[in-house]
């Protein structure tokens, strides 16, 4: 079935959040989301309400993706490949590609988090309206506060629930599996309440093929690829 196409491409934003969720598909905030066209329009105006094409981003990692890219090749893409596999987010909000990737995973994964900034810290410069980082940073202090309760208390079902809870308002989806990957129960659960995000099993069969090929993106009308997981 042909992909669905939006005119104008804006319509498809209500399209977007139920297969995206209402996070930034690079950076995971919660934030204003754009619509954003992968391959830039102005530099290939036949995808510009191609469903295939489109995404959400913050305003920060739309304006530093701009028009660099002329397609998708040599990136990694969260609505089409493994991010979860591909990006390390550790203590005090940062993100790193992994080591343990193959070796052109590594460089696509490179390029992507060049692309957007992901790498970028506003505390080295104070006046910077960048909040990518210190946003990431207070997830995750959140998150091992969270952690802390829900290790502590005696029922943790209902203490699961409010982690789930509280991570989902918060966003960084990343940051929250990170933090709780000594409870598999909770990351499971949070793959299960973040729309556009692929079960244990799913993401372990696309990690067995993630040094081979990427899976293709498809359009509304069929199932949705999975982002981030597969932000």
């Amino acid at each position: 079935m042909a992909p669905k196409v939006f005119s104008p491409y804006q319509q498809a934003k209500a399209d977007l959040l139920d297969r995206l969720g209402k996070y930034c598909c690079y950076c995971e905030r919660p934030a204003d989301l754009h619509i954003d066209h992968i391959v830039p329009k102005s530099r290939h105006s036949e995808l510009e309400e191609d469903w295939t094409n489109l995404v959400l981003a913050c305003v920060n990692c739309n304006a530093t993706k701009g028009n660099q890219n002329e397609s998708r090749a040599g990136y990694l893409w969260p609505d089409q490949d493994d991010t979860e596999a591909a990006f390390e987010y550790c203590r005090d909000g940062i993100v790193q590609v992994r080591n343990e990737i193959s070796e052109s995973m590594r460089t696509k994964a490179k390029r992507l988090f060049h692309l957007v900034g992901l790498g970028r810290r506003p505390a080295q410069n104070p006046t910077a309206s960048d909040l990518r980082w210190r946003k990431r940073r207070e997830a995750w202090s959140i998150a091992e506060s969270v952690r802390s309760m829900f290790e502590q208390a005696s029922d943790h079902t209902q203490m699961g629930d409010l982690a789930v809870k509280v991570a989902k308002g918060i966003g960084f989806w990343s940051v929250w599996m990170a933090v709780f990957s000594d409870h598999p129960h909770i990351c499971e659960r949070l793959r299960d309440e973040f729309v556009g995000t692929a079960s244990l099993v799913e993401c372990e069969r696309r990690r067995t093929a993630f040094t081979r090929k990427s899976v293709q993106s498809l359009g509304p009308t069929s199932e949705p690829p999975v982002p981030r997981s597969a932000p």
